[in-house]
């Protein structure tokens, strides 16, 4: 994940993913990314879509029933 990351590591932005999709048994995620010291406004919109979501059947890869 670290090439994912680092990046943002480097310049300062907030960043953060959240699922997206999972069809069959790999995950999907959408890397969001804010302008600098916007973390709060990050976070919002995390909490927000959170709340908002739709949850997903278990994955049959984790045994969860």
């Amino acid at each position: 994940m670290l090439a994912n990351t680092g990046p943002f590591n480097v310049t300062g932005h907030p960043a953060l993913t959240i699922p997206v999709h999972s069809p069959g048994m790999l995950p999907i995620g959408a890397m969001l990314v804010g302008r600098h010291h916007a973390d709060e406004d990050l976070l919002a919109f995390a909490e927000w879509d959170e709340a908002h979501r739709e949850p997903y059947p278990p994955s049959p890869s984790t045994g969860d029933v």
